[in-house]
């Protein structure tokens, strides 16, 4: 008896797993984000950026003069701003919720060698 009980818990929690990850898997409920980070400056000593998302093949701003510390969102998405240099034109972003950047939690933005990241996340 006991042996049955165990399988019979062993299968469930093997279903429920299975469950679990297809619901990460399924496309239809994950939406992702083609955005960038834009118009570097320096604004009395303190380096600032702007963070924008392509939508319709047109860049729209999602918040302007971000500096360091910041927290901005994108409907589901909460963003933090880490370090900003205007000068290497490259700034660190932290996502704070169901989101993935390039697959990460993280990334350094770099304007010179980056066109753009993708940030995706779970509805």
């Amino acid at each position: 008896m006991k042996k049955e009980l165990m399988f019979f818990i062993i299968l469930v929690i093997g279903i429920l797993l299975i469950l679990l990850v297809s619901l990460f898997l399924n496309e239809d409920s994950s939406k992702s984000y083609i955005m960038r980070a834009t118009n570097f400056k320096t604004d009395m000593g303190v380096d600032k950026v702007t963070f924008q998302y392509k939508e319709n093949a047109v860049w729209t701003d999602v918040m302007n003069d971000v500096k360091e510390g910041d927290v901005f969102q994108l409907e589901n998405l909460e963003f933090e701003t880490g370090p900003i240099s205007k000068e290497e034109s490259t700034v660190k972003i932290n996502v704070n919720s169901w989101g993935l950047l390039d697959k990460t939690s993280e990334l350094i933005f770099d304007k010179d060698i980056d066109d753009y990241f993708i940030v995706s996340y779970l509805e």
